[in-house]
């Protein structure tokens, strides 16, 4: 596939990003998902991730982040990284996916835009998929999708 061009963050990105420096942390990326995905602040996203053991300038784990989740409301739902190509993607091209990357929503857009907010846990990181636009640092990074969870208000 023809390599990708740079694209600019999100603006909702770039804020909380922004309230993350500003507040001196660092490691923040599991605060950053959960107030995208639950669309809440920086400083809000921060306490209930605190309150489920995040330490200062540290990350969180995947179960915190659920967790923080519940407590804001909103649930994590697995799904399945092979079933999700198989919904997703046209059988032509489902053949030819082994893995999903954070590429994938960009290159397959309408694919992402199914009215779902995700959850992508790689390894050591996570992002967010809204609208079938990535919200992280890693937009202009190939990263190789662990886990997919989609997010939903309870």
């Amino acid at each position: 596939m023809p390599r990708l061009r740079q694209t600019e963050h999100s603006e909702e990105y770039k804020t909380l990003a922004a309230d993350g420096s500003i507040l001196d942390d660092t490691n923040y990326c599991p605060v950053i998902v959960t107030a995208i995905l639950c669309g809440t602040d920086f400083r809000t996203a921060d306490a209930a991730l605190r309150r489920q053991g995040r330490k200062f300038r540290r990350g969180a784990s995947t179960s915190m982040v659920r967790k923080a989740m519940e407590e804001l409301g909103y649930k994590m739902t697995f799904v399945s990284t092979r079933d999700f190509i198989d919904q997703h993607y046209p059988p032509r091209y489902a053949n030819a996916f082994r893995t999903v990357t954070t590429h994938h929503p960009r290159r397959m857009g309408a694919a992402w835009k199914d009215g779902h907010n995700y959850l992508l846990v790689t390894a050591g990181h996570f992002a967010a998929v809204v609208n079938g636009q990535v919200h992280d640092w890693a937009i202009n990074r190939s990263l190789r999708v662990n886990f997919i969870y989609r997010v939903e208000k309870i």
